[in-house]
């Protein structure tokens, strides 16, 4: 039922300072990492995941910005894991010059490009007034042939501006790239069961419902944390973290490079198993597309951050003729 994703950290440096980024500022100021070391840890992943006959659906190269590599590394690392593995990157963007562009090359059939943009004015207060420089490398990428997609991270602060957020995802409806929203989690950035109410609203008369994590079975989020769903590798350290939202410390659930795949990801698998739930989850009608949500993301209840939000949407869709199950399982009313 998910997809099957392993993120893998290149580097943690990064060109911006986005005042949500889940990495530590001291983390993100760290020097680009040695090409020949990442070229290995690619060889090294490679081998051992065809060697444990393990099946990735998608590695996904991560960081905090992998574009901050030189174009000539980012090619050195797409050859290495292309042969065996669809390779997608997910990227502020800001490093995509038409020159960078140049110096890569035409990867377009070897790699698939996904930006992080926000609303315009969430984006610019959160991004360093990135958004139309980021925009305009996205037009550039998928003229160029890329498969490009968008992720929208949506906060409290982004409640204020649904019109600006409505433009930029019918945007992308026009020019064929696929849009994603995610909900922000953390002090200052979760949204308020009123503000749950609102985005479901407006998601529900804009259609952009469908467009939500929440509502898309491919993502772990539904399964209260599907077996090695989401797992991020480090490929300069080793370090595997639970997951690309846990990338600390305390997230940390083995070594990739000194024990075999299965036992990390055996380890991994039993890290949310006593994960406490809220008791509002006993008898909700929504249990079978939700399980509790993404343990990661509840609350101090055990709440999933998205819980009020899911109730909202179903109630509306059903006052439309569409079933809640319908909605999640057959993909109902997402003609768009």
């Amino acid at each position: 039922m998910f997809k099957n994703n392993l993120y893998f950290e290149l580097t943690k440096s990064c060109n911006l300072n986005c005042s949500y980024c889940y990495l530590s500022a001291d983390g993100r100021a760290q020097k680009v990492e040695n090409e020949v070391l990442i070229y290995e840890s690619c060889e090294l992943l490679t081998d051992k995941l065809s060697k444990e006959e393990i099946e990735i659906d998608n590695i996904i190269l991560h960081g905090a910005e992998t574009f901050v590599l030189k174009p000539e590394t980012i090619k050195g690392v797409v050859s290495r894991l292309k042969p065996l593995h669809k390779v997608r990157v997910q990227t502020n963007g800001v490093a995509l010059t038409p020159e960078y562009l140049d110096a890569l090359g035409d990867l377009s059939d070897k790699l698939t490009i996904g930006f992080s943009i926000d609303a315009k004015s969430v984006h610019d207060k959160y991004r360093g007034g990135s958004y139309d420089t980021v925009f305009s490398h996205l037009l550039d990428v998928k003229a160029r042939g890329y498969t490009c997609s968008i992720l929208s991270v949506v906060s409290c602060e982004t409640i204020k501006y649904l019109d600006e957020l409505a433009e930029l995802l019918n945007e992308a409806d026009s020019l064929g790239i696929k849009a994603v929203i995610k909900l922000a989690h953390g002090d200052g950035f979760s949204l308020s069961p009123h503000d749950q109410y609102l985005l479901a609203k407006w998601g529900v008369l804009t259609g952009h419902w469908r467009k939500m994590q929440s509502f898309n079975y491919e993502y772990c989020i539904h399964g209260g944390c599907s077996s090695n769903a989401i797992s991020e590798f480090s490929a300069v350290s080793g370090e595997v973290f639970v997951c690309n939202k846990t990338n600390n410390i305390d997230g940390i659930v083995g070594n990739w490079r000194d024990e075999s795949l299965k036992s990390v990801f055996e380890k991994r698998d039993k890290v949310f198993d006593n994960a406490a739930i809220c008791a509002d989850c006993a008898g909700c009608p929504f249990w079978g597309v939700c399980f509790g949500g993404c343990p990661n993301d509840r609350d101090s209840e055990g709440r999933a951050n998205d819980c009020f939000l899911k109730h909202h949407v179903y109630f509306f869709l059903a006052h439309k003729g569409i079933y809640y199950a319908d909605a999640f399982f057959r993909n109902v009313g997402r003609e768009k």
